[in-house]
C-alpha cells in the first residue's frame, strides 16, 4: 500500500485540456482525446500495468496477461474522470442513470438514523455523492485531503453541482468528531473501506482468495456507533450511463462481520465489473 498516497494522477494542464474540450466539442470528444492518453499510461505506467495484472491474475487464478482488460481498465477510468467533470458541470442530461436500494438508505433516514455507506474504488463514487441529491437526505463524504492545492482547487471551481458535504480525513483525528457528529444529526456518511495510508491500523480479510489489508476505520466506526450500514457502489453502465447498488441497512458491533459483508459484496461487483477495479498498485501488500 505504501505506493498510494491519496492522490490524483495527472496534471492541472491534462484536466484543463479535457474541461475546455467538454465546454466546446462535448463529452464524446473527450472520450476521444482519452485513448492516446490512456494508452501512453498503459505503455509507461508499468507499476500500475504490473499491479493490475497481478490482482486479475489472482482473481481469475491463471497466468495469462490480462492485456485486453488493463487497456479497457486504463480507459474507463479516463472516461470515469471525463464524467466526474462533466456532471460536476451540470451535464445530466447527457447520461442515464439507474439505482438498486436507494429505498433502503430512505428507510434508514426517515427512522431518524444516521447511516454510513461503505463503498470502495471500483466505479466512480464522487458521482454517486451527486446522485443522492435526488434523495434530499444530507450527504457527507469522507475522503483523503492530499491532492495538490493548485489542482483541487481548479477541480472545486469546476464541480458547481456538488451537494455533498466533504469530510477530509486529518492527522489530529478531528474527522472523526465530525463523522460522529453527523450520524447523530440523521445524516448519511460516506466513506471508502479499501484503502489506507502507510501507518494506518488495518485488519484482514480474505479476498478472492488470498489475504488483503483493509482499513480499520471505517468498519470501527459502524461498529463503535452501531449505526445502519450499507455497501454501496456506483458503476459505468454503457458508455453513458451509471447505476448505483445498495443492500440492505445492517448493524453490528463487530468489525469483523462488516468488514466480511463488505469484501462479500465487493468480489461480486469485481467480478461482474473487472474493468472498474482502479486501485492500481499491488493490492496484497503488507501495510
Amino acid at each position: 500500500m505504501s505506493s498510494w498516497e491519496g492522490k490524483s494522477k495527472g496534471s492541472i494542464l491534462g484536466y484543463r485540456i479535457f474541461v475546455w474540450s467538454l465546454k466546446i466539442f462535448g463529452i464524446r470528444s473527450a472520450y476521444a482525446l482519452l485513448v492516446p492518453v490512456t494508452y501512453f499510461y498503459y505503455l509507461f505506467s508499468k507499476r500500475a500495468s504490473s499491479a493490475l495484472r497481478e490482482f486479475y491474475q489472482n482473481m481469475y487464478q491463471d497466468n495469462k496477461s490480462h492485456t485486453k482488460l488493463i487497456r479497457k481498465t486504463f480507459l474507463v477510468f479516463g472516461r470515469t474522470l471525463v464524467d466526474r467533470v462533466a456532471l460536476g458541470m451540470g451535464m445530466y442530461e447527457k447520461y442515464k442513470f439507474k439505482s438498486t436500494g436507494r429505498e433502503y438508505m430512505r428507510e434508514s433516514y426517515e427512522q431518524g438514523n444516521g447511516s454510513l455507506l461503505i463503498s470502495a474504488h471500483l466505479g466512480n463514487w464522487e458521482i454517486a455523492g451527486n446522485l443522492l441529491e435526488q434523495l434530499e437526505m444530507p450527504v457527507n463524504v469522507v475522503m483523503l485531503d492530499a491532492e495538490n492545492e493548485q489542482l483541487k482547487s481548479y477541480l472545486q471551481q469546476q464541480n458547481k453541482q456538488a451537494t455533498f458535504t466533504v469530510i477530509p480525513i486529518k492527522n489530529d483525528m478531528s474527522h472523526l468528531l465530525a463523522i460522529r457528529i453527523a450520524l447523530q444529526k440523521g445524516e448519511i456518511v460516506c466513506i471508502h473501506g479499501d484503502r489506507f495510508v502507510p501507518g494506518a491500523r488495518t485488519m484482514t480479510a480474505d479476498f478472492f482468495g488470498k489475504e488483503a489489508h483493509f482499513p480499520q476505520g471505517p468498519f470501527q466506526v459502524a461498529a463503535k456507533f452501531k449505526v445502519p450500514y450499507h455497501i454501496v457502489f456506483a458503476l459505468k453502465d454503457g458508455k453513458y450511463g451509471y447505476k448505483f447498488f445498495s443492500t440492505p441497512a445492517r448493524i453490528s458491533n463487530d468489525p469483523n462481520k462488516i468488514v466480511g459483508d463488505f469484501v462479500e459484496e465487493l468480489e461480486k461487483q469485481v467480478l461482474s465489473h473487472p474493468e472498474q477495479w482502479f486501485n492500481f498498485y499491488n493490492f496484497y501488500a503488507q501495510a
